[in-house]
Order: structure tokens, then C-alpha cells, then sequence
């Protein structure tokens, strides 16, 4: 429904009334990550050159920051906008251009960027000169665009962690960075953890949460995962079980999965197709296959099955990196594999 719901809100930016307009911004940047569109870019970049309401330009500055890689147009217009007399609209037009240029490959589109709609000299200056504003807002904002410019440092991520334990609207800029960082985000945790005991009851509940979503970072994918696999129909599940199953019975006792001998777990012989320099890549792809989330409820052999697989791996792993001998000539897919698991 991305489609049809976009050609709506773009309708409701025409509205007179700024609270509506607002909301439209609000969810027209959700469905333009999911079904973007040119004829969204056109309606935000004319309403970021028509706007006179700072809260409305805010909330457009923001939706543009979402538009991905194909919004060009959008640059210039945020460009602008951070000159802005308004705080909060330089703040949201600086993170709004950061999150653009973040899309953008440096090395084959950085040129064009540049002399074409806004230059990325200009760009560092715009956050600089916000970096050194007595606004504690612009000062977020300066973090967060410079963070996604040059690439996020761990200065910035201890930068970001101070706003949360300073509370105000910095502090929700920052929580809600540093929750997208994930675990890149760690060197902040000292800070945020002081300010988890705050005197003031928002502050700790802000630096909590941004404890929570960076230590738990991959947790919330692998949820996801496993509930979308516990929709799936029980045939295709109960198959999947059994996949495993087979699997585990056919892993040696010390922890591999051998391409040549696996059949020995059935008949004795030991017998197979494959040779032992795949056994690193075998093992490694039977041990994704045991990770992945099937939706069932997790068992003990299941595992051990997995461990037992990941120590054999780092038995194997050379003293440069690699996983198996180079004697294979198929040795670099069988290391990369390996990796993945």
C-alpha cells in the first residue's frame, strides 16, 4: 500500500494546517525507506523551498534524511536550510544532509555530489560552525551529521553518550543514535551507564534503554527472524527439524562434518564424493544451518552439535586467518564459509 498511501500524504502537505502537514512529513518519511519514489523527492523538495513554519521545516528535514541515494535534489534544499535562523530547523537540515551523503559512495559519487549539489567542504564547514554554536542542540546535531560524513568514531559515540546524561531534546537526538549504532556504539556505555543513576527519573530511563538496545543490538534481528519462522507452516517447519536432525547424527565426534566420510555414519563405510581439504566449508555451512532460527523451541544436543562444530573451526583456522589447507583450488570459497559460521 506504500504507493497509494504516498500519493495521499503528499495531498495532505498541501493542508493549511501545520499539525497535519507535520504528521503527513512524519509517516511520508516511513513509506518513502519502503516505496521510494521521485514524486515523493519533488513533493518534499518543494515544500522544503516553499515552507515558512519552523516546525514544519523540521519535520521535512528529517523525512528528506530518509530518502536514500536517488534524492539529489534533496541536498541543495538541506544545504540551504542550514543557514537557517531557526535552531531547530539548521539541527534537522544538518542530520537530514548527513544521513544523505552517508548513502552516497565516496569514491564514485562523491565528485559528482560535490559539484553538482552540495560540496562536501561546504558540508563540513555548515558542521563545524554548528559543533562550536552554544546550542546544545546544534552541538547533537554536529555530532550526529559529522558522525555519519566522516564515519562514526568512537570520540563521537563518547560525545553522543554525554547528551544522554544531560537530558533535553540533545538527549533523545542521541538515544536514538546510539540505539541505530548498535554495538558500534559501545564506547559510549561508560557514560550513558553513569548517567543510568541519574537523579532524574527521565534521564536513567533514556540511558537504561540506550543500554539495553546497544548491548542487545542483534538480538532484536535474530527475534525477528525466528518470528517470521514460527508463521511458517508447520509442514515446512517440522521438514526443517528433521533437516537438522540428520545433520547432527551425521557430525563426527570431533565436531566436523567430513565431505568424504559423512555416509560412515549410516553404513559404516565412510565412503563419499567429496575430499577432506572441503571439510572446513562442509562444517561450516551445516553449522549456519543449525543457527538459523526455526521458530522450535531451542534443545540441548542441538547446541552442543553447533559448539562442538565451532571449536573443530578454530582448530582448523591457520595461524594468518585462513580456514583449511590452500591446497584446494576451491580453498577461498571453502574459508569463506567457514567465516560466515
Amino acid at each position: 500500500i506504500g504507493t497509494a498511501a504516498g500519493v495521499a500524504l503528499v495531498r495532505e502537505l498541501e493542508t493549511e494546517d501545520a499539525a497535519r502537514r507535520i504528521g503527513a512529513l512524519d509517516a511520508l518519511a516511513r513509506v518513502v525507506r519502503r516505496a521510494p519514489s521521485t514524486e515523493w523527492f519533488d513533493a518534499l523538495e518543494a515544500l522544503l523551498e516553499r515552507e515558512k513554519d519552523p516546525a514544519v521545516l523540521a519535520a521535512a528535514a528529517r523525512a528528506a534524511g530518509g530518502c536514500g541515494r536517488n534524492a539529489f535534489g534533496l541536498l541543495r534544499a538541506l544545504l540551504r536550510l542550514t543557514e537557517s535562523d531557526v535552531p531547530a530547523v539548521r539541527a534537522a537540515a544538518l542530520i537530514g544532509l548527513g544521513d544523505l551523503v552517508a548513502c552516497f559512495d565516496r569514491v564514485f559519487e562523491g565528485e559528482f555530489l560535490a559539484s553538482q549539489y552540495a560540496p562536501l567542504e561546504t558540508i563540513r564547514e555548515r558542521v563545524a560552525a554548528c559543533g562550536g554554536s552554544e546550542n546544545p542542540g546544534l552541538q547533537a546535531a554536529a555530532v550526529v551529521a559529522g558522525a555519519a560524513v566522516e564515519g562514526a568514531t568512537p570520540e563521537a559515540h563518547e560525545r553522543l553518550g554525554s547528551f544522554v546524561a544531560e537530558g533535553g531534546a540533545p538527549a533523545s537526538l542521541a538515544h536514538d543514535r546510539l540505539a541505530r549504532f548498535g554495538h558500534a556504539a559501545a564506547p559510549a556505555l561508560p557514560v550513558v551507564l553513569a548517567a543510568a543513576s541519574s537523579e532524574e527519573a527521565a534521564i536513567r530511563r533514556r540511558a537504561v534503554d540506550v543500554i539495553a538496545r546497544v548491548l542487545c543490538a542483534d538480538a532484536g534481528t535474530f527475534a525477528t527472524r525466528a518470528e517470521r519462522a514460527r508463521r511458517l507452516p508447520k509442514e515446512v517447519r517440522a521438514s526443517f527439524v528433521r533437516a537438522c536432525a540428520w545433520l547432527r547424527a551425521h557430525q563426527d565426534s570431533d565436531g566436523r562434518w567430513a565431505a568424504d566420510e559423512g555416509m560412515k555414519h549410516e553404513d559404516g563405510r565412510g565412503h563419499g564424493p567429496g575430499g577432506w581439504l572441503f571439510d572446513p566449508g562442509v562444517t561450516g555451512l551445516a553449522l549456519l544451518a543449525l543457527m538459523a532460527p526455526d521458530g522450535a523451541p531451542g534443545t540441548d544436543d542441538r547446541a552442543l552439535a553447533v559448539l562442538r562444530g565451532l571449536r573443530w573451526l578454530v582448530r582448523e583456522q591457520e595461524a594468518d586467518g585462513v580456514y583449511g589447507s590452500r591446497r584446494s583450488q576451491h580453498f577461498m570459497i571453502v574459508h569463506a564459509v567457514a567465516t560466515l559460521a
